[in-house]
């Protein structure tokens, strides 16, 4: 590999958080980009869908996957319930 040049996995490490909030960011784009010319309501344009998929994901922003996530299972030591 050239000198400075990194590999992809390098540049792939994000927490939970930070794709939880890059998630809820492409929906309120896809919602206000989509949606929103049609009414700012999401129950009048129709938006319903980006809209509460970009609020679940600020919600695991702000939260954390907690319980759910699977590191979590593994550091319990089940691997299901």
């Amino acid at each position: 590999m050239a000198p400075g040049l990194t590999s992809p996995q390098q540049h792939i490490h994000h927490t939970c958080w930070e794709e939880a909030f890059l998630l809820a960011g492409e929906m309120a784009v896809a919602y206000f980009y989509v949606h929103v010319h049609k009414g700012f309501w999401p129950v009048e344009n129709g938006g319903e869908l980006a809209a509460l998929c970009c609020f679940v994901y600020l919600f695991l922003a702000a939260a954390g996957p907690g319980a759910w996530s699977l590191d979590s299972r593994i550091a319990r030591g089940r691997g299901s319930d």
